[in-house]
């Protein structure tokens, strides 16, 4: 039994690493039908926010987005999404409309893929929070 654990550690290991987010994942023609996981790590506001929410983005309307459980919030809320560009060779970016999950204020988003997985990068009326981003479901 002891030789077995290590091997299934070692599958699983792979396993990640076979199924890692890509920049291709982030792109406009990528995300629709996809929810990804945000956990946040720190920002700029006191006390930086901290926990996981939920951003779905929708197949239709293509635009849609789904905001759930975004810190501090209850539910889900939805939205709509444009994409602004690469702001840099290995990153996506989108302007989400106004939002009660953010106050009724529209946000940045940007995500990219850096060595230890997605990362993202949240603004909201000029305070930013940032963490690890991961896909969640794809339909």
């Amino acid at each position: 039994m002891k030789t077995i654990r290590p091997l299934v550690i070692l599958t699983l290991a792979l396993v990640g690493t076979l199924a890692a987010i890509t920049l291709t994942d982030l792109a406009p023609g990528a995300v629709p039908g996809k929810a990804f996981e945000f956990t946040s790590d720190g920002g700029d506001a006191v006390p930086p926010p901290s926990g996981k929410w939920t951003g779905t983005f929708a197949k239709t309307p293509a635009n849609g987005l789904t905001i759930t459980n975004f810190p501090s919030k209850v539910g889900s809320y939805s939205t709509t999404v444009s994409y602004t560009g690469m702001p840099s060779a290995d990153s996506h970016e989108y302007a989400i409309a106004p939002s009660p999950a953010f106050g009724n204020r529209g946000a940045t988003l940007m995500m990219w893929v850096s060595v230890g997985g997605g990362r993202f990068y949240l603004t909201v009326d000029s305070v930013g929070s940032y963490g690890g981003v991961t896909i969640k479901s794809a339909k």
